[in-house]
């Protein structure tokens, strides 16, 4: 395979971001990068679940070849992420140093919006420019001259990802302060940002912004939009007459600061006052539910699933010992032997996961229509828990794509790998995820939704949330 050679646009230019960073000589990244392939090839369980390793090896290749001087941290990291990203792992993420990445939120580095993206398009979703100038809901066109697709395809090579899946990036894309985080990584820019854009209808309009640093960023968010200041509950449950409404932001933690109730007496609670109301429907509401616990996803199943079920078919590691654990944050990781059988094909298989085996409904079992909506930041835990609901046609299904890989992931225990001489972070999953689910293709995709909906930026910026309302006329008609 050839490798893109959009990987290595960075080295042809200097970084802006250059004299906040020492200069690393080429013995030294050669170093780096000799540490982090091996690191990968040794741990990482899922390396070649997306790629065949001749593919990842190209790209290794490639990498280690384009290494022929001194760089700065943010061009060593645009050269890597790529390479990174083709793994196609979404907890395997390649970060800069906290110390870059704390100067530049600190420093006026930042674009001074953030954005949505509707149909692959950027949108103004905030403007936090200092006098307003940026209109809310503008497509913007260009930055700094440069066309915003190459932008925006630029940044997609670069983001962690399971298998192929867009919508994870562009979810990825629209949190606070990570644009710009990449986007001062990548590219080559002047103090001010020169942005092009455009309202429907109207002649395109270029305007030059100052850069801003994330805590000026913040406040002027506080100030200008109090209305997303107001938290929402990670655990809620609402019911819009016979329709019940259940939100899962995460899948840790408790309902609220104020309602202290942690996961497990949350379903509990839930499910038994579903009961009590007999509801014929329930909205499951798992957008932006970037994951937690695993054994939390198996018993939110558990109250659906009814009869016996398998939900892991198998868990697997390259190895039972790793020697690149003495450059992370976990250099006393220790497997006991005893918790590992060997399976046929060589790898290791933990076997005292509670995830495992045969599992049981809970009651009371929900028995009515269930609707769950899923996007690109359903991930982790959330991906488990939805292919298996979907595996078992348990539910259907609204949204977008869902951020996780069907068949499941590489996580569990993830050491951070710190690169001694350019302090890069690399997480390295040490545990393959087989979810107990066949059948489904394409095989390197998150679940499609049977639903497929999208809100408008005029309906984000609104407020409105036409996903949950397209959901709700579905249930009624159970």
């Amino acid at each position: 395979m050839r490798p893109n050679r959009v990987l290595f646009v960075a080295l042809a230019c200097t970084h802006f971001l250059a004299a906040q960073g020492r200069s690393i000589a080429k013995d030294e990244l050669l170093s780096d990068f000799a540490i982090l392939r091996s690191a990968l090839e040794e741990g990482h369980a899922g390396l070649y679940r997306f790629r065949s390793k001749s593919e990842i090896d190209a790209h290794f290749d490639a990498v280690q070849a384009a290494i022929d001087g001194p760089m700065e941290e943010a061009e060593f990291f645009a050269l890597l992420a790529p390479a990174i990203a083709a793994i196609q792992d979404g907890h395997g993420r390649l970060s800069v140093s906290s110390e870059l990445e704390n100067a530049i939120y600190a420093g006026n580095n930042l674009p001074p919006f953030q954005l949505r993206f509707v149909d692959g398009q950027a949108y103004v979703f905030l403007d936090l420019s200092p006098d307003g100038e940026l209109p809310r809901g503008a497509r913007i066109t260009a930055l700094n001259g440069q066309p915003m697709e190459a932008v925006i395809a630029r940044m997609l090579a670069s983001i962690s990802a399971d298998g192929s899946i867009q919508t994870s990036k562009y979810r990825q894309m629209e949190a606070a302060g990570f644009f710009g985080l990449l986007y001062c990584l990548l590219f080559t820019e002047s103090r001010d940002i020169r942005v092009t854009f455009e309202m429907a209808g109207e002649a395109a309009q270029v305007i030059t912004l100052p850069r801003a640093n994330v805590a000026s960023l913040r406040k002027l968010r506080a100030e200008r939009y109090p209305e997303l200041n107001r938290p929402e509950p990670d655990l809620a449950l609402s019911f819009a007459e016979e329709v019940a409404v259940m939100s899962i932001r995460g899948f840790d933690g408790n309902v609220s600061s104020a309602d202290r109730r942690g996961f497990s007496q949350f379903l509990s609670d839930s499910f038994a006052e579903l009961a009590e109301r007999a509801c014929p429907a329930l909205i499951l509401d798992l957008r932006g539910n970037g994951g937690g616990r695993d054994v939390y996803g198996l018993e939110l199943f558990r109250y659906f699933c009814g009869g016996p079920s398998k939900y892991y078919r198998r868990l697997s590691i390259n190895q039972p010992e790793f020697g690149f654990l003495k450059h992370t944050n976990n250099a006393d990781l220790r497997i006991p032997r005893s918790s590992l059988r060997e399976g046929e094909d060589g790898r290791f298989e933990p076997t005292q996961h509670p995830n495992l085996g045969t599992h049981h409904a809970l009651e009371p079992t929900f028995m009515g229509e269930v609707f769950i909506l899923i996007d690109g930041g359903s991930f982790s835990t959330t991906g488990e828990f939805t292919s298996l609901m979907h595996y078992r046609q348990l539910a259907r299904f609204v949204g977008e794509e869902c951020g996780a890989g069907y068949y499941g992931s590489a996580s569990g225990t993830v050491p951070v790998l710190t690169l001694p001489a350019s302090k890069l972070r690399q997480r390295v999953p040490l545990i393959r995820y087989d979810l107990a689910v066949s059948g489904y293709e394409p095989a390197d995709r998150g679940l499609i939704p049977d639903h497929p909906q999208q809100a408008s930026i005029d309906e984000l910026i609104a407020g409105e949330d036409p996903i949950l309302a397209y959901a709700m006329e579905l249930a009624k008609d159970v």
